[in-house]
């Protein structure tokens, strides 16, 4: 009876029928984009790193399942044990879920578990698979595809108990649409989870141009490549359908400009995908809070009415939808501008919606929290008019003086011409508006219609009118003006508002800073930041901190400038927030002062987010220290055709302003840049034309160096050390050295001693080279000045590590234990890295390989194998992450892989870097 049951247990029928193809990912398509900056984060998959969750979660079409493909691929080519499970709704059933559950557990370990089939205990089986595996060597990985499908709070109980007792050689990857319904404070408190959001998912810049470009053979313009990018925000999905379209259109850069989700396949996956699942009360709520650019629970009900579904904000965020929380407390979110374009769109076609009183709704709520820019942008778009326009008279200067200048300018152009002529406090404002957008010409014509009201002015708005024109004058570079103007209404200047009279003392920084009286520049500054910080006074203090940044500059006084301009943008960033234009100009200024210090990651950042705004609302000494720091950094990056471009777009601003001193300093940076390149018949014809066409006519005042020839005397000193005049220039940058110190510019003192000591090693004099370093050293009293020796090259390194000898054998001061640390700084990347160090590379004899390798090349894999991230790369190389990745994929190429992983073997295998 016993044999007639076990026969008969043996030939029951599994109560379930497998399907095999979930348990296996989706086969990855040709064209699929390897995803290496997510992969990095995957690095812990080795053996002790113990095991971890990783959690992808995004709205439908970011990629989640391709990624989890191209992990499960790198998992298996670590030689690791994985299993794949792509969940279904069935599997809320779950006794299926452990049926599924046993045949994952089979693909780990070649077996089967103790379960019984049919049976439904869930948590039974986790326990028997964790124990299980936990008594095995080796790594194994679990991936739970499309888990937002399950709904049944047995299974999360049972998942929830994998994660507690998570063993060491097990990694769980899941995917989902929606956060797991399951406590993971542990896990990330522990360093065990790893998380990838919609954020982290979405294309950057340099994948969609891979994407498009290299898998998809699209011929792309790099404006509409950034155009196409802005508008899709990187939504995988979207650009791919998009790709599909590019293909098959002959007018590429129409599409690109009129990308929208009106195009058939996109409208077709936001309605099938997002749009079709939702109850038709969500779906009429979103329609409607999507005329604003972003959204609170207040906000929602005061447009809606609708209470219910305006506090489950965070609920429809987790619902799987392309909501973004936009603070830490997650009271505000934003829709994902496609989404959110969709929504418009389909809000038009509803009748029954009156879209005016819902944006009437809206900007009464906005003024009530006094927030006025997207208050007068609602009234705008309710047909308001008149409430738009007696919202900007009244309060429309708060919004120009902190910083929002193309907010406040896009908001006028709105408006019809003759409201704005018909108020006088809205046409200051609009010279305001227009000077600080570089519109000069047309403030100057409404500063023309206002004077000869001035004599019926408010006093104040008298003194506002002409402290707009000497900023005018200072913009203009025409200082002389602007001095007469600052002594005249200086004095008359009211000290409430505040702004008027903060204004004009910036001005006359920066009038200060020109004639070289660097301390009544910090007196004056300093008036102007000592104020208390109110919306009315953000601009000035914006003007003054990067005025005062200048005079820190000069002096070599870069760890205090970089503190007090670190300190105020913080300040100002916490006052106003990070996107006023004017804060924004900080940001490069900041960016300079950390070149000079050698930390170029850093410095790259700062340019990277305020070099939109320098070139709008800046002076000329702003732009003139910014553009030579930029275009350094872009060559030393090996990024010439940008420097050439980003040197084309500087002159052409300083045409635009007549600015001579700039676009002397700009030919200097052009013969500088050409000399470095070997091309010296381009810089000996720059230099030609600047003195033959621009310069010409041009006379300094008294007998100092005038901003025009300190640059036109450079040059010519740049181009006599290439055509063999070695003493001629020697004498020259003697002269210069002498009247730098003496009018205080320590730091174009020393730049020029640097370029003195490379001229002397030129000439063969390495002592006289020591010399002039020495003299350099002695000027920077905080020991911080770095990049602007490693800028002049190999023979200034040369002569700092022979003055470091000399150093090290005389008697030790502080003053040089001080200079023998800031040399090892300098010299660092000269001493260590790939491309002088033999012994840092293990190079197998007669390598083809390494023959075709460059040698940046050559130093970024080494520090890929020694597993360093991209950023990490970046940092020790002192280049872009763009740089490395461009490194990285020209060496991919040479070696015939197309990821890291596989790079790091094929090297291995060659025996390079072993």
């Amino acid at each position: 009876m016993l044999a007639d049951e076990t026969s008969s247990k043996k030939i029951s029928p599994a109560p379930f029928t497998l399907i095999s193809t979930r348990l296996v990912p989706s086969r990855l398509a040709e064209n699929c984009l390897p995803r290496e900056r997510l992969l990095e984060s995957c690095s812990s998959l080795d053996s002790d790193a113990g095991g971890r969750l990783f959690l992808i979660t995004a709205p439908p079409g970011y990629g989640k399942s391709t990624l989890m493909a191209q992990i499960f691929r790198l998992v298996q080519d670590k030689h690791q044990s994985a299993a794949w499970l792509t969940l279904d709704e069935d599997d809320n059933d779950e006794e299926q879920f452990c049926y599924y559950l046993e045949a994952v557990l089979k693909q780990l370990t070649d077996s089967e578990s103790g379960h019984a089939p049919g049976s439904a205990n869930s948590q039974g089986l986790v326990s028997e698979l964790v124990s299980r595996l936990a008594g095995l060597q080796g790594q194994f990985s679990i991936f739970l595809d499309d888990y937002h499908v399950i709904e049944n709070p047995n299974i999360h109980a049972s998942v929830q108990l994998m994660l507690k007792y998570l063993p060491e050689n097990l990694n769980i990857f899941i995917g989902s649409r929606q956060p797991l319904p399951i406590p993971l404070a542990r896990l990330k408190a522990a360093d065990r989870l790893v998380l990838f959001q919609a954020n982290n998912l979405s294309f950057d810049l340099d994948e969609a141009r891979t994407l498009l470009c290299e898998k998809n053979q699209l011929e792309i313009s790099d404006p509409d490549l950034e155009l196409l990018h802005r508008r899709t925000g990187g939504w995988p999905a979207v650009l791919l359908l998009t790709s599909l379209s590019l293909r098959a259109t002959k007018d590429r850069r129409h599409l690109v400009e009129t990308f929208s989700t009106a195009q058939d396949d996109v409208a077709d996956f936001l309605s099938e995908e997002l749009v079709a699942h939702l109850p038709p009360a969500q779906a009429s709520f979103l329609r409607q809070i999507a005329i604003v650019d972003r959204s609170c629970a207040a906000l929602c009900f005061a447009i809606t009415g609708d209470g219910e579904h305006s506090e489950s904000l965070v609920e429809l965020q987790n619902s799987g939808l392309p909501i973004h929380s936009l603070d830490h407390n997650g009271q505000w979110f934003s829709l994902h501008p496609l989404f959110r374009d969709y929504l418009l769109r389909q809000l038009d076609r509803d009748q029954s919606v009156d879209q005016n009183e819902l944006h009437r709704r809206a900007s009464s709520w906005f003024r009530d929290q006094d927030m006025l820019g997207e208050a007068i942008q609602h009234a705008i778009n309710g047909g308001d008019q008149e409430g738009a326009l007696e919202l900007l008279d009244d309060q429309g200067l708060t919004l120009l003086t902190r910083g929002y200048i193309l907010q406040f300018l896009s908001l006028i152009r709105r408006l019809p011409e003759e409201l704005l002529h018909g108020s006088q406090n809205l046409l200051i404002q609009m010279a305001w508006v227009q000077m600080l957008s570089n519109q000069l010409p047309d403030a100057r014509r409404i500063l023309e219609e206002l004077k000869p009201q001035t004599d019926v002015m408010d006093p104040d708005r008298r003194v506002e009118v002409y402290a707009i024109e000497s900023n005018i004058c200072c913009i203009e570079d025409r200082l002389e003006e602007a001095e007469e103007l600052v002594k005249r209404w200086l004095p008359e200047a009211p000290d409430t508002p505040p702004y008027i009279k903060a204004s004009l003392q910036v001005v006359q920084a920066i009038i200060s800073f020109n004639q070289r009286d660097f301390a009544r520049v910090k007196d004056l500054t300093k008036a102007v930041l000592d104020l208390d910080t109110v919306p009315d006074i953000v601009t000035s203090k914006s003007y003054a901190v990067c005025t005062v940044a200048l005079a820190h500059f000069a002096a070599i006084e870069l760890k205090t400038g970089t503190a007090t301009l670190g300190d105020q943008l913080q300040r100002l960033q916490n006052h106003v927030g990070g996107h006023s234009q004017l804060v924004a100009m900080i940001e490069p200024i900041l960016g300079a002062l950390l070149y000079h210090q050698g930390k170029l990651a850093d410095a790259e950042q700062h340019y990277r987010l305020g070099i939109k705004a320098l070139s709008v609302c800046a002076t000329v000494d702003f732009v003139i220290l910014v553009m030579r720091t930029r275009t350094r950094l872009l060559h030393s990056q090996g990024r010439v055709d940008e420097a050439i471009t980003f040197l084309n777009d500087a002159q052409d601003l300083a045409k635009e302003r007549n600015w001579l001193r700039s676009q002397a300093c700009i030919m200097h940076e052009r013969v500088r840049l050409f000399l470095a390149l070997g091309e010296l018949g381009k810089a000996r014809d720059c230099m030609d034309r600047w003195l033959a066409h621009e310069h010409s006519g041009i006379t300094p005042s008294g007998n100092s160096l005038s901003g025009l020839d300190e640059w036109t005397q450079t040059a010519k000193v740049r181009l006599m050390l290439v055509e063999g005049d070695k003493d001629g220039a020697a004498e020259l940058l003697q002269a210069m050295i002498s009247e730098f110190i003496g009018c205080g510019r320590l730091l174009r003192a020393m730049e020029t001693s640097v370029l003195l000591a490379r001229t002397y090693m030129i000439s063969g004099k390495l002592d006289l080279a020591k010399g002039a370093l020495s003299e350099a050293l002695a000027l920077d009293r905080e020991n911080s000045v770095i990049q602007l020796f490693r800028d002049e090259g190999n023979e200034v390194i040369a002569a700092l590590k022979a003055l470091d000898k000399d150093l090290k054998r005389i008697s030790e001061t502080k003053r040089h234990s001080l200079w023998q640390q800031q040399i090892g700084i300098i010299v660092e990347p000269y001493s260590v890295s790939i491309y002088e160090d033999d012994n840092k590379v293990q190079l197998p004899p007669n390598s083809t390989l390494v023959e075709k390798l460059t040698p940046k090349e050559l130093a970024t894999l080494a520090l890929v194998v020694e597993g360093y991230s991209n950023k990490e790369i970046s940092e020790r190389l002192f280049v872009s992450t763009n740089t490395v990745k461009t490194h990285l994929q020209r060496a991919y190429g040479k070696l015939g892989v197309s990821s890291r992983t596989q790079a790091v073997r094929s090297l291995k295998e060659q025996g390079i870097f072993v």
